[in-house]
């Protein structure tokens, strides 16, 4: 199992964003940010994983906010297969 400062190495090397094509074509990067934002997540949330026990207590306001982002990730999730499902004939 990883240590937490090996989590949050690799947390760091995920954060940065690419450079701008070199072609000098500008555009929008919401995939590339997309995926930079996905790659932290899931940095940070193995490294709570590693540091949440099963049979821990953490306080409310952070139960409340991975309760809130498992939310939102689930409903961009479901979105996103469902866009991606032809409409029945």
């Amino acid at each position: 199992m990883k240590s937490y400062r090996q989590l949050i190495a690799e947390t760091n090397q995920l954060n940065h964003f690419t450079e701008a094509p070199a072609s000098g074509v500008e555009g929008d990067y919401e995939g590339e940010m997309a995926r930079s934002e996905l790659k932290s997540l899931i940095a940070n949330a193995k490294a709570l994983l590693t540091m949440i026990a099963q049979d821990s207590e953490i306080q409310a306001w952070q139960q409340s906010k991975i309760t809130k982002a498992a939310d939102y990730i689930s409903a961009v999730h479901n979105d996103m297969v469902a866009s991606t499902v032809p409409d029945a004939p």
